[in-house]
């Protein structure tokens, strides 16, 4: 290539310009380039030109993308097509509006209990657990307790609560099908614990220790990988959780006393 020129919709030429001596391949020659020009030219009556630009051809500056980039990420909501993260990241332990009577908080516990002893196995496997539990050595993988402490105190100003509690899982060793539900109110004013309510397949009870602590329990016949996880009801009386609120003790009684 050495000149170039411009034709108008009429395919009329009207500008022809010299060009540095440049090398253009064909596309039947195996490949292909794009060669852009920049043309400045004048023009001697401006009113009978009118100025169509390409999109496809027009190239933008680096400022220009850069800023143009910033702008778009400063936006409240760039993309309204989308779910917000911070509304996923809040929605996603939900069902239901979180702040209203009957939604469901899931995931305030969740982790496995891979087993409670040493077994005397090729590998010589030694207790395991994950996610919310700790892993403790209780001798024996059989007839295992899961007390799960909860926020709620008859003798400490807790506050009021109507409580609603699902434990859902699998328990391999056994094995279970766990799918417990535990209902009651904490109310404050008498300190007592009121119509305690429970079903389930794992002997589920509810129970307050010497502190006043409510706790859930269930029986898992044989521990040995164990899963589950407990979701929470939003009450009347609202009690508001956190992952990290519920504790877990494992132990061969079906009742203890954790410490206040």
């Amino acid at each position: 290539m050495t000149e170039f020129g411009l034709y108008d919709d009429e395919d009329n030429l009207i500008v022809v310009g010299k060009y540095p001596k440049t090398y253009k391949p064909r596309l039947d020659q195996g490949s292909g380039s794009s060669l852009y020009l920049k043309v400045i030219f004048e023009l001697s009556n401006t009113k009978t030109v009118e100025l169509k630009i390409d999109p496809a051809i027009v190239l933008a500056s680096r400022q220009y993308v850069d800023r143009s980039i910033l702008a778009h990420e400063q936006k409240a909501d760039p993309h309204p097509q989308y779910v917000r993260k911070s509304v996923y990241e809040y929605e996603k332990w939900y069902t239901g509006i979180p702040e209203e009577a009957g939604t469901i908080h899931h995931g305030v516990f969740q982790g496995f209990v891979g087993q409670t002893s040493y077994h005397n196995d090729d590998d010589n496997s030694a207790p395991s657990a994950g996610g919310d539990f700790e892993t403790i050595n209780l001798g024996t993988d059989e007839n295992v307790y899961f007390h799960f402490i909860t926020p709620m105190n008859t003798k400490i100003n807790t506050g009021s609560h109507m409580f609603w509690f699902r434990l859902r899982g699998y328990s391999y060793g056994g094995p279970q099908i766990i799918d417990e539900t535990f209902c009651g109110y904490c109310f404050q004013v008498s300190n007592t614990l009121l119509k305690p309510l429970v079903s389930g397949h794992c002997s589920p009870k509810i129970y307050v220790d010497k502190h006043g602590n409510i706790i859930l329990s269930i029986l898992v016949k044989d521990c040995y990988y164990t899963t589950l996880t407990m979701d929470a009801m939003t009450m009347p009386y609202k009690l508001k959780l956190a992952h990290g609120d519920i504790k877990c003790v494992l132990s061969l009684n079906d009742k203890i006393d954790y410490p206040a």
